[in-house]
């Protein structure tokens, strides 16, 4: 008998045209949400890649900078900022720290707020 009971509850709801408009309401926002979610994801891992580029620009100058006064060569930037000690590089030259996104990470909705990488100095 509750077999039935279900059965015929279930017929009702689906002819209902209130939750038949609902159910296309919600599938909708649901669209709207991975939309949404997918281009915050391309966003992050744009600004992640950008920032990482940023650091590869800065290692290949640190690099020169080093060659140059390995080689014996005066060089214009102030000797505090020469990369030669530990303290130096820890202080003028960063790190990232980066956050990749995980592949169900566009219906993560309160991961956003979040910070998609940071940047280290060891001094400060």
């Amino acid at each position: 008998m509750l077999k039935y009971n279900f059965k015929y509850e279930f017929k009702l709801i689906l002819r209902s045209r209130w939750i038949q408009t609902l159910s296309v309401v919600i599938l909708l926002f649901i669209g709207l949400s991975t939309y949404n979610g997918t281009e915050k994801v391309k966003k992050r891992v744009r600004i992640i890649s950008k920032a990482e580029k940023e650091i590869e620009k800065s290692d290949r100058l640190m690099l020169k900078l080093i060659d140059s006064v390995n080689q014996g060569f005066k060089v214009s930037a102030p000797r505090w900022t020469i990369p030669t000690s530990p303290m130096a590089v820890g202080n003028y030259h960063p790190r990232v720290v980066a956050k990749n996104p995980l592949p169900f990470s566009f219906i993560a909705t309160g991961q956003s707020v979040y910070s998609h990488y940071q940047t280290y100095n060891s001094c400060r």
